[in-house]
């Protein structure tokens, strides 16, 4: 499985896109699927401590945070990670990053 984040920051952008792959297994959970990824340290840390990315496949299945101590599943967490990729598309499963505090307030301003 091919797994894509956003950069975080401008210097980030040097080293896009940012891929992996692994290894999944027939009938793994998308909650031992996203173990797997969080344990690789795929995901970098900003300043501040709260880099936030919503995990998409077919749909947004989960909401991982630097400041958490595991995901928030918007889905089953037991579903069968393959039932929720997109094998079609150049990467399976994304990590979009979400904006910090002062841009979102920025935008509501």
């Amino acid at each position: 499985m091919i797994v894509w984040r956003d950069s975080v920051a401008a210097g980030d952008d040097v080293f896009a896109p940012h891929e992996i792959k692994i290894k999944i297994d027939n009938n793994e959970s998308i909650e031992t699927t996203l173990k797997k990824i969080l344990a690789t340290h795929y995901l970098p840390s900003i300043q501040g401590g709260k880099a936030t990315w919503i995990v998409v496949g077919k749909k947004p299945v989960a909401v991982v945070a630097q400041q958490w101590s595991k995901p928030h599943f918007l889905v089953e967490a037991a579903a069968r990670t393959e039932n929720l990729i997109d094998f079609t598309k150049d990467h399976h499963l994304e990590f979009m990053y979400w904006c910090p505090d002062w841009l979102t307030n920025l935008i509501i301003a």
